[in-house]
Formats: C-alpha cells, structure tokens, sequence
C-alpha cells in the first residue's frame, strides 16, 4: 500500500510493508534487569518543544550511514520518550546545517538507504519539521534538488539564526 503523507511542507511517499511469514519472531528484547522508570502523567511537559541542531559528519574511521542513523535514532528515543509521558506528540524542529546537511546528501543519492528509510519514518511523525540552512546550500553549492526530501517549504535563511529565534519562542535546544 502506498501512502503519502504531508509535513510541514515535506511530501513523503512511502511503502508499508508488513511481514507476515509464518513463524517469523522478533529477536528478545534485552533485560537490563530492572523494569522502566515509572514517570508521572506530565513529567516530560517542559520538553514539548525542542529544537535539534545536526551541523557534524562523521571523521573518516566512521560509517557515514551508521553515524546519522545513531542521530536520527536520538531523535525517535526524544519523539518516544516525551509522546508516552505527555500523551501528545512534541515540536520538534531538525535544524540541518554546516556538515549536517551530508546526511540528506547521502539519503538522496542512494549511499544510505536505511537512512532514509529511517528519517522518512521519523519525518512522518506528527510535530516533526525538518528545516535547512539556505546560508549552507550556498556555502557548500549544493542546489535543493540534491537534498533528501527538501523543498521550499523547508529552508531557513540561518540555521543558527533559526535554532536562537525558536529558543526564545521557548523550545529547548539539543545538539546532535
């Protein structure tokens, strides 16, 4: 089944599969032998609005695509974590720029496919908004067209800019 789904000005189009096979099990989840921390309704309701900064690329001793994946998977850890307490889904805004921006690159030419398998599900969530540095396209001449699932609608004229004016509207700031 095909889906497609607008955000923020971001149009994804994705396949859901689901795996039927008959006896296929899901491998055990590990038991760091004490339960969840039990949180109190409302625990995480000052981080309802956060704004993420993603401006590294890994050094040459690291996978490029296992490096972002561990980003993006900070991201749904945060998405998760705050969504189950607050029973509501945060703001979340993904600034990308400086050497950041290598990660849409590589999701969009096709070096990284679990990683954009893994932003397209992050980037469907509701509250998730991706944004892009104009000043870093044109730093780093790279035309909108070479970024995954960027349009218009998702440049910013400063990453930096943008990360200070978000804070002062309240939204908490995590470096990546």
């Amino acid at each position: 089944m095909k889906k497609t789904i607008t955000n923020g000005g971001i149009l994804l189009s994705m396949l859901i599969n689901t795996n039927f096979a008959i006896g296929a099990e899901e491998p055990p989840v590990f038991n760091p032998g004490l339960p969840p921390p039990t949180l109190p309704a409302g625990y995480y309701q000052s981080a309802q609005k956060l704004v993420e900064q993603i401006n590294i690329a890994p050094t040459d001793e690291q996978d490029l695509e296992q490096f972002y994946l561990k980003l993006i998977n900070n991201s749904n850890n945060y998405y998760d974590a705050v969504s189950k307490a607050n029973g509501k889904a945060p703001d979340m805004r993904i600034i990308i720029h400086g050497d950041g921006i290598n990660m849409l690159l590589a999701a969009q030419d096709g070096s990284a496919p679990k990683l954009a398998e893994k932003l397209d599900a992050l980037l469907a969530k509701d509250g998730v908004h991706l944004l892009v540095c104009y000043n870093t396209l044109v730093a780093k001449k790279i035309t909108i067209n070479q970024l995954y699932h960027v349009t218009k609608d998702n440049i910013v004229l400063a990453g930096v800019a943008e990360i200070a004016r978000l804070q002062g509207l309240g939204f908490a700031y995590l470096k990546l």
